[in-house]
């Protein structure tokens, strides 16, 4: 990358008072770390490359529960994501209270595509999905 060349933002992480998700960015000066750019309030900052792409990150536009939510605290749903390219994509909510009680019948629980919170809700487990989303972590906790 050089400067003068756009990027894309995937990743908010701790720096969402600077850079927005999928907006496109200038670098104005680099290093081999970081990347200086105007921030969404006009003010040149370094942030790091990890945070950019040169491709357009698939925008996440909205969820559906797959399932019907019995016990808040006591749960486990599947939720389908949908994005803006036209892709769905699946992952699994559980409260740590369904873990417990499933472990009683179990020795083991495997599993890579679950979320764990406290109660599952459909403004909890929007919330989440908008958390992961800026964090650039909702394609790797679900599947196509």
């Amino acid at each position: 990358m050089k400067i003068k060349d756009k990027v894309f933002c995937v990743n908010e992480s701790v720096y969402s008072d600077h850079i927005e998700k999928y907006k496109e960015y200038e670098i104005v000066d680099l290093n081999k770390n970081n990347f200086r750019i105007k921030s969404k309030k006009e003010k040149l900052v370094w942030i790091p490359n990890c945070c950019f792409s040169q491709k357009k990150p698939m925008k996440y536009l909205s969820f559906t529960l797959d399932d019907q939510i019995n016990n808040a605290k006591d749960s486990y749903v599947e939720v389908s994501l949908y994005f803006e390219n036209g892709e769905r994509r699946y992952t699994n909510f559980m409260t740590p209270s369904y873990l417990t009680n499933l472990l009683n019948s179990k020795n083991y629980f495997q599993s890579e595509k679950v979320v764990f919170i406290n109660e599952i809700t459909e403004e909890n487990i929007e919330n989440s999905i908008l958390e992961l989303d800026k964090n650039n972590e909702l394609l790797e906790i679900s599947i196509s």
